[in-house]
């Protein structure tokens, strides 16, 4: 059998990609070149980016930064932020 040719993605190189953080005092950040998301540590606390691989004509990958408070989440994707309390793919 054949094997699939495997597809390499290296996030890192992502411009948009973000540095997170948590300080001692439980405040989470995210920063990349564009923005900063602060969470401040007002009840249970989240912080990752989703991450997705595209296939098909436009291959490549997606990502967006999730931070969330309470059940409310903010997504972050370039220019453009949702908040809301769905689980949103990308």
């Amino acid at each position: 059998m054949d094997k699939l040719p495997v597809s390499q993605t290296v996030f890192h190189e992502d411009p948009l990609n973000y540095e997170l953080s948590m300080d001692c005092d439980g405040v989470r950040k995210a920063v990349n070149s564009i923005n900063t998301l602060i969470i401040l540590p007002d009840g249970e606390t989240k912080l990752f980016q989703r991450r997705a691989m595209k296939i098909g004509k436009n291959k490549g990958f997606d990502s967006a930064l999730v931070g969330e408070l309470d059940g409310v989440r903010v997504y972050i994707k370039g220019n453009e932020i949702v908040l809301t309390k769905q689980d949103l793919r990308l």
